[in-house]
């Protein structure tokens, strides 16, 4: 006699499960369909970079042909020059000419009347600049510092973490506000001749057997003399005054 066979479990789904299921494929489709974000200048944090602006304005000195000197009209001229656009020591000033040696010499001539009155020009040479003219080129660069603060753009959604476009903008208006020369924002200066003294001395010393560094007897020791000195220290036996030092025989 054979066994009832069972009856087939199916299995039951709840109405709450397919309500998960529907809200989890929703909120991953939201996710897939987010908008686009802004390009790799908002994600660097350089959106609001310092522009730097340079301006030239140039002054053209002509020289006599069997001169060195330029007349007192071409000098007047040239200081005015100066004057009205308050040329002062920070300026770039270039002074061109031609190439030729007679060219220099003008250049230099110039070069030193302009020193007098506390500039510092330099003499190069230019293929734009005709023969018997010095031209004298007055260089500014100027930091513009950016509109702060930014909120071009909506700080969510940020999907992607990115820097906000205001991020660094206070910090970058406050360094074109500071920079004495604003010229070093575009390119770095030169560097002068490295001195090595500094570095050799202490080397130089060791081997002569004379180190530098703190003498002998200049710090002073925890009881208050100096370690130089071998007798007693400030305020001792020999300096108090109004106590004795108690008899060693007894009563």
């Amino acid at each position: 006699m054979t066994a009832p066979a069972s009856p087939e479990l199916k299995p039951r789904s709840h109405p709450w499960a397919r309500l998960c299921i529907l809200a989890l494929g929703a909120s991953l489709q939201a996710c897939a369909d987010r908008p686009n974000l802004p390009g790799p200048d908002f994600a660097s944090g350089t959106a609001n970079p310092i522009q730097i602006s340079r301006t030239q304005i140039a002054h053209a000195v002509a020289f006599p042909a069997m001169g060195s000197e330029p007349e007192a009209a071409q000098l007047s001229s040239l200081f005015a020059f100066v004057a009205a656009n308050s040329v002062g020591p920070k300026d770039t000033v270039l002074i061109e000419h031609a190439g030729g040696l007679s060219d220099q010499a003008h250049a230099e001539t110039l070069a030193g009347r302009l020193t007098s009155v506390g500039l510092h020009p330099s003499v190069v040479a230019s293929a734009n600049v005709p023969a018997g003219v010095a031209q004298v080129v007055v260089e500014r660069y100027e930091a513009i510092a950016p509109d702060c603060p930014d909120w071009s753009h909506k700080p969510s959604p940020n999907y992607q973490n990115y820097n906000q476009r205001n991020f660094g903008c206070a910090d970058a208006a406050n360094l074109a506000a500071m920079v004495a020369d604003p010229k070093d924002l575009a390119m770095g200066a030169t560097m002068g001749p490295q001195v090595g003294d500094p570095v050799t001395k202490p080397v130089s010393e060791y081997r002569a057997g004379t180190p530098g560094g703190l003498k002998t007897g200049s710090l002073p020791t925890s009881g208050g003399a100096s370690a130089s000195g071998g007798g007693a220290p400030s305020g001792g036996a020999g300096a108090a005054s109004g106590s004795s030092a108690p008899s060693a025989s007894g009563p």
